[in-house]
Order: structure tokens, then C-alpha cells, then sequence
């Protein structure tokens, strides 16, 4: 009885032990096959990645430094080409360009009467030239009219000479007639003195009207460049004016807002804010050297999980490869992924972090070991 117990139990071990080895070889025939025959995707895992907008975008940096006296947007505003953002401490420039300008308005105001007294002085000059010309005129008229009398006078006293020599006229006649000749002779002498006088007197007269022409023009001049000299210093305190108030240089929306109060001091070169444009998103991702040179190229597919997004209730953003940089910057290889399924319950936005993975190639289980192992020394 106890022999035919034990025979059955040694039946029943080597059945089990035959059962045990087949599942054991079957399942070790099946994890061999896996390990050198299956297929497992690889991922390259970045360091971090965000969603960028493009075009990038658009800093706003102080380019003079000063005081913060004025805050006009807040994150998540929309702003237009021109809109205001920020004011700096300017009082000192604002009035010394109200002092300016008040100067140039009053040089503006003594210019006008002074160009009306130059046109008059040069009016009043033309018309006393004029006259001096038609005066110069008539003496000289009168002086060819005294010699025309003076020739037939010393003509006709020349007969009566004769005459007298003859004795054919009295001595009065004689005495009347050269009497006569030297009043025309002497009234000849006057009137081209006459002659001589008006035209000194016309020279004169011109220099003096151009004497007095001159100094208004002189001070016109002076005037006119003291104008200019404020116009320049106006123009150079309205852009220094404009350099302290900051403007949207695009349309879009303030996505990045420097934390200060008014008050605060602000240095040239200060970041004060960015705007973010409309336009396309896409995620701008960095990997480690090793693990993307040479192995992520354009068209790779890629997914990535955003941060504050669990992928299990809200999925993955799924794209591929736009375009790699070729050089390392930071120690970093950066990568622009395509955005081509999220889902709507994600908002993007304009540095959203995230995890971005590429599949860079399918390889045997074994493989990947053997590859893992050939890191360590």
C-alpha cells in the first residue's frame, strides 16, 4: 500500500516537473524572442521645454535710466502699436523744453517787426535812390542849359568886342555883354557844382540807408540763429522726453511684466516688459548634447507633457521636429517642435514649461541594454 502511495507520488512529480520545464521554456523562448526580436521606441528626453510664440516676442528695455513715475498695463493687457506702457521721471526735461519754446516764440515775436522795418528801409532806399536819380537828372539838365547859354553869350561877346574895337558900339554895350558872359560862366561853375553835390549827396544817402539795412539784417540774423539754436534744443528734449515714455512697438498682449513699484529707480537696459503677438505657437525644447546630436532631425515625431496638465486627463501635445540648432548654446541643443494635437482644454500660452520626448528610433529590448552598458567603463 505504501509502495503503490510513494510509485504515485513520484508519477505525479515528474508530471508536474515536466509541465513546470515546458511553461519555463516556453516562457523563456518567449522572453528571448522579445528581448532580441521585439521593438522599443526611444525617446530623447530635453531638459526643459516651453510654448513660444512666433514671431518671438518683443522686449522693452529702458534705454536711459530714471524714476518710475507712471504704470499703465498689466500682465495679460492688449496693447496696439503705440500704446503706453510706462513713464519715467521727466519734470526737468518738460520744463526746460516749456522754457525753450517760450523763448523761441518770443524771438519769433521780435522778428516779425524787425523783417517789416528791413522791408521798409529797403523800400524807403529804392524810392530816395529814385529821387536822387531824377534830382541828379535835373541838375545835370540845368548845367547843359547854362552852357548852351554860355556859348551863345561868349559868342555874341565876341562880335560886340570886335564891334567896340571898330567903334561901332558903345562902351556900355561892350561892358553889358561881358558882363553878361560872366554871370553865365559863374552860373555854369554852380550848377556843376550842383551836379558834384547831388551825386555825393545820393552816395552818401545809399551808404547810409545800407549801414542802417545791414544792422537790422545783423540782428535778424542773430535772431534767426538763436531760433534755430532752440529749435535743435527742442527737438533733442522732445526725444529725450519720448525716450522716458515707453510705447507698445507691436500689437499684442503683455506677457511679461518687470515687478516694480512707482518710485522705483530703473537703470538703462532694464527689461520693463515683453509683448507677445499674435500669431503661430510652437515648443522650443533643450536637450543634452549626447543625446540629440546626430540622432534628432526634422520630421522625428515628438510629444510633450505640460506641466500643471497630468497627460492622463488631459493627453499630450503631439508634433515632430521642425528644425535643430547645429551648434550648442548654454551646453544645450535646442530643438522648435510643431504643435499639431492638444486638446482644446489646454490654453496655450506663451511660456507654458513643459517635458518634450522625440522618438528617435525603435530597437530591440536587448540592443538597448547592451547600448545602456556600453555608457559605464
Amino acid at each position: 500500500m505504501f509502495h503503490r502511495a510513494l510509485q504515485a507520488l513520484e508519477s505525479d512529480s515528474f508530471r508536474t516537473t515536466l509541465i513546470v520545464s515546458v511553461i519555463g521554456g516556453a516562457l523563456i523562448a518567449a522572453w528571448s524572442c522579445w528581448l532580441f526580436c521585439g521593438s522599443l521606441p526611444v525617446y530623447a528626453v530635453s531638459t526643459q521645454a516651453r510654448i513660444e510664440v512666433v514671431p518671438a516676442p518683443f522686449p522693452v528695455q529702458s534705454p536711459v535710466r530714471g524714476r518710475l513715475t507712471a504704470l499703465h498695463v498689466d500682465i495679460g493687457d492688449e496693447v496696439t502699436v503705440g500704446t503706453l506702457l510706462f513713464e519715467l521721471d521727466s519734470v526737468t526735461e518738460q520744463l526746460e523744453l516749456k522754457t525753450a519754446e517760450r523763448r523761441l516764440a518770443a524771438l519769433h515775436l521780435e522778428l516779425a517787426p524787425l523783417r517789416r522795418k528791413a522791408g521798409a528801409v529797403a523800400d524807403a532806399a529804392t524810392r530816395q535812390r529814385e529821387a536822387a536819380r531824377f534830382s541828379g537828372l535835373q541838375a545835370e539838365a540845368r548845367l547843359e542849359e547854362v552852357k548852351a547859354a554860355e556859348g551863345y553869350l561868349e559868342s555874341n561877346t565876341r562880335s560886340v568886342m570886335a564891334l567896340a574895337q571898330q567903334g561901332a558900339v558903345a562902351e556900355l554895350e561892350r561892358r553889358r555883354a561881358t558882363s553878361e558872359l560872366e554871370q553865365v560862366i559863374a552860373s555854369r561853375r554852380s550848377s556843376q557844382l550842383e551836379v558834384v553835390r547831388k551825386g555825393l549827396e545820393t552816395r552818401v544817402g545809399h551808404a547810409d540807408r545800407q549801414a542802417a539795412l545791414a544792422e537790422i539784417e545783423h540782428e535778424i540774423a542773430t535772431r534767426e540763429g538763436l531760433c534755430a539754436e532752440l529749435e535743435v534744443r527742442i527737438e533733442a528734449l522732445q526725444h529725450e522726453i519720448a525716450r522716458r515714455t515707453f510705447r507698445a512697438p507691436v500689437d499684442g498682449r503683455v506677457g511679461d511684466l518687470a515687478r516694480l513699484q512707482l518710485g522705483a529707480w530703473v537703470e538703462a537696459g532694464d527689461r520693463m516688459a515683453a509683448i507677445v503677438p499674435p500669431g503661430s505657437y510652437q515648443i522650443l525644447a533643450e536637450f543634452e548634447p549626447d543625446t540629440a546630436l546626430g540622432r534628432i532631425r526634422p520630421g522625428l515625431p515628438s510629444r510633450v507633457h505640460l506641466e500643471g496638465f497630468p497627460w492622463t486627463q488631459f493627453g499630450r501635445v503631439e508634433g515632430h521636429v521642425v528644425r535643430t540648432s547645429s551648434e550648442v548654446r548654454d551646453g544645450r541643443i535646442r530643438v522648435a517642435l510643431s504643435i499639431e494635437h492638444v486638446n482644446p482644454v489646454i490654453p496655450l500660452q506663451h511660456g507654458l514649461p513643459g517635458v518634450a520626448e522625440i522618438l528617435v528610433e525603435s530597437s530591440s529590448p536587448a540592443e538597448q541594454i547592451l547600448r545602456a552598458l556600453s555608457r559605464y567603463p
